[in-house]
């Protein structure tokens, strides 16, 4: 099974797509566990933000690793990992309060991603 060259640039940007979402999973759940520092993450629902926290963590290193060999559909996976950012954003925004929140912000990057 030979890739094309745009499947090749495909599988590497949703890598990379990939690896930020590990160091943004890393970060957030990092930024709770300093709930002194930062009281607005996770203040409305502590167990639903951290619970989602480190289903997402899990969820993205799993990724990364079904990532590791490129197979030939690029779409079905990079489907599956915005709407999971989509559901995750959303659960974490509202553990915090709401869109009121610096979490929204994050959807940018998801939707450019889309």
């Amino acid at each position: 099974m030979e890739l094309t060259r745009k499947d090749r640039e495909d599988w590497r940007l949703l890598r990379i797509y990939a690896w930020y979402r590990l160091l943004l999973s890393l970060l957030l759940v990092g930024l709770f566990a300093l709930q002194s520092l930062l009281p607005m993450l996770g203040n409305s629902s502590p167990p639903l933000f951290l619970a989602t926290g480190l289903g997402y963590l899990v969820t993205t290193v799993s990724a990364i690793i079904f990532l590791a060999r490129p197979r030939r559909q690029v779409a079905p996976f990079s489907l599956i990992l915005l709407l999971v950012d989509v559901l995750v954003l959303t659960l974490m925004t509202h553990a915090s309060g709401g869109l009121n929140t610096q979490l929204s912000m994050l959807f940018l990057v998801t939707i450019a991603a889309g």
